[in-house]
């Protein structure tokens, strides 16, 4: 208050107050402590933000910013009133604290058997990159809520939560999302998921492929999860995952029958068989990427070439992630950017 009145007292009232002080006598002695406060008040700018606060969450970011704008740097004014004053001093107050707790909130490969094999050390274990901060086009806590842009899906695809494990998903664009999820226990709790549906025979097929950007929260013990490509034959007859990284390891269930083979210029250190009721294959590379580009065309024709796949129609194509346990703590993981394209000889196809 007192800061804010110091705006509204001219210069030009230090001379006058003095001389006024020495001729009503008595108060001369006054004169110099009157000027100095009057003088010294204009060092006393009370200070205001001048934009609108970034936050780490598109949620805590569109706070902020609503408060910005309800709380703008006051103007002097002829006759400010206490309570006016009070109220944009309590806004500015709320806004820091909305922006602090914003920034201190930043924070599955088949492991049910505990099958699998061990990785490189796993990329994740310190501070993801957080996802842009944006306001998301999508949110949802239901666990089959999706999200879709033309051809393409994006789904949180939830199916085995225990107890109060809950996951949400957070869309900022149909190349970027990101999950909170709380999982515990085994078994595969979720698979959130970019997906899109070429359905097209392997002849017909000219191109399929996707680059991706991922980030996942740092590792407890307790934690099992992998991202993944799962290509998928009309029929779901056969699956192709293709992992890029895990904790602690990436499948390796069934029967190994493939060993160091290159295929798009990845070379992948095992390759591994399974029929849990369809045909699986889990390509499994010699070391783990957080980001890069993945030739699933190439992939799904080198499947076919060896006699691995029973259908070879090139049905359905999604990369996400599998999440066994999060330890039972809230965890992040993002799909930072993800681009993906798919066409055909009869001039179809899309791309994002």
């Amino acid at each position: 208050m007192a800061s804010f009145l110091s705006r509204l007292r001219p210069r030009w009232l230090v001379p006058v107050v003095v001389g006024l002080a020495v001729v009503l006598g008595g108060a001369a002695a006054l004169a110099p402590t009157i000027a100095g406060n009057i003088a010294g008040s204009d060092a006393s700018v009370d200070p205001r933000f001048d934009g609108p606060l970034i936050s780490s969450s598109p949620e805590a970011s569109a706070s902020a910013s609503a408060s910005a704008t309800a709380s703008p740097s006051p103007s002097p004014s002829p006759s400010p009133s206490p309570s006016d004053t009070a109220a944009a001093e309590a806004a500015e107050a709320e806004a820091a604290a909305e922006a602090e707790a914003g920034s201190s909130s930043r924070g599955s490969s088949d492991g049910e058997d505990g099958r699998g094999v061990s990785g490189a050390p796993s990329p994740s274990t310190g501070t993801p990159d957080a996802p842009p901060a944006q306001a998301a086009v999508y949110s949802s806590c239901n666990s089959f809520g999706e999200y879709t842009k033309g051809s393409w899906t994006i789904y949180n695809n939830v199916w085995g939560n225990q107890g109060n494990d809950s996951q949400c998903l957070h869309v900022n664009s149909v190349n970027s999302w990101y999950v909170d999820s709380t999982q515990t226990g085994g078994g595969i709790k979720s698979y959130p998921n970019t997906s899109v549906r070429p359905h097209t025979p392997l002849a017909e097929m000219k191109s399929a492929t996707f680059t991706y950007n991922t980030s996942s929260a740092p590792t407890s013990s307790g934690d099992w999860w992998n991202w993944t490509t799962d290509i998928w034959s009309t029929g779901n007859q056969d699956e192709v995952m293709v992992f890029t990284s895990w904790y602690p390891k990436a499948g390796g269930w069934g029967t190994k029958v493939r060993s160091n083979v290159t295929i798009g210029g990845i070379r992948y250190a095992e390759v591994w068989q399974a029929n849990p009721g369809w045909n699986v294959l889990q390509l499994i590379p010699a070391s783990q990427r957080n980001s890069g580009t993945v030739d699933a065309l190439a992939v799904w024709e080198w499947a076919a070439s060896e006699g691995l796949l029973v259908n070879t129609d090139f049905d359905t194509m999604q990369f996400g992630l599998e999440i066994t346990s999060t330890s039972g703590q809230q965890k992040r993981y993002s799909l930072n950017e993800y681009h993906a394209r798919w066409t055909n000889t009869s001039g179809g196809g899309s791309g994002i």
